[in-house]
């Protein structure tokens, strides 16, 4: 995916179908490969960027 370019190769990821984070992208591709193999895949509608906190603004 287009994306994957951007993050980095070991970096922990959410995704709101996995009961655990994926850790790095051999996780993040086996979720993939288990949702694909399960019959679909989620389309994203949207996306949007959050201040979490005062830490985010220091």
């Amino acid at each position: 995916m287009a994306i994957d370019a951007r993050l980095d190769p070991g970096a922990t990821t959410w995704d709101s179908a996995a009961d655990e984070l994926p850790l790095g992208n051999g996780d993040l591709d086996r979720l993939r490969d288990a949702r694909s193999a399960a019959g679909g895949c989620p389309v994203e509608t949207s996306l949007a960027a959050y201040e979490l906190g005062s830490a985010a603004r220091s």
